[in-house]
């Protein structure tokens, strides 16, 4: 277990073998913190007339996407460890969740934000939907999501840019309309709130759109 900024990482033990004669041989071993902090093996005798192969566990790695273009910017892990990933996609194809999809893709997008959750063994993709609107002062009508938070409580916010001035707003938050001189795209905060159904996992309404758009 180490203690890095924003929590802790827990390392699984590393499988460290030699190939010799067609044969796999394991070889004791484990992670230690050197005298300069630098995480590093101590491993067991082993023959050094034959290469060593450290590996260390990988606990899952997918891929997540449509049949288009897809970029993940950002992400983050509730307490359950579940990974909540936001980023840009232009497939209208996008996997749906095992617990639903938010709105349909919206046509005549040139790229719109997307959120998906995926469950702590990377195995299962548990939600996914758009955030997007349809029409803009331009034909350059699309969104990026540039950051993803989920608190105690599991509501999930997602922040980023849109060129539309159709996002969907509610009618409580801090700014209804982009302001259409502001070529360079506006700034929006999404909130949603987890369900535990498979039908409503998400409610999926922004609540504060801005005039200045964020970067990356």
């Amino acid at each position: 277990m180490l203690s890095v900024a924003g929590g802790e990482v827990e390392l699984q033990k590393p499988v460290v073998y030699q190939n010799v004669n067609g044969e796999r041989r394991e070889i004791a071993s484990k992670y230690a913190i050197s005298a300069d902090h630098r995480v590093t093996f101590a491993v067991a005798d082993y023959n050094r007339s034959e290469p060593l192969v450290l590996d260390p566990v990988l606990n899952y790695s997918t891929y997540i996407g449509g049949s288009a273009d897809d970029i993940g910017v950002a992400i983050a892990v509730d307490g359950s460890g579940n990974a909540f990933i936001a980023g840009q996609t232009t497939s209208l194809d996008f996997p749906p969740g095992a617990k639903g999809t938010g709105d349909a893709a919206p046509a005549g997008n040139a790229g719109v934000s997307f959120v998906a959750e995926i469950d702590p063994t990377g195995t299962k993709l548990l939600y996914s939907g758009y955030i997007a609107g349809t029409t803009g002062t331009n034909s350059n009508v699309n969104e990026l999501a540039y950051g993803v938070a989920v608190d105690s409580a599991g509501k999930v916010y997602v922040t980023g840019q849109t060129f539309a001035t159709s996002f969907p707003t509610t009618s409580a938050g801090f700014k209804q309309s982009p302001n259409l001189t502001n070529v360079n795209g506006t700034s929006y905060l999404v909130n949603w709130i987890r369900r535990s159904t498979a039908a409503d996992h998400f409610s999926t309404r922004p609540i504060l759109a801005g005039p200045t758009a964020p970067k990356p």
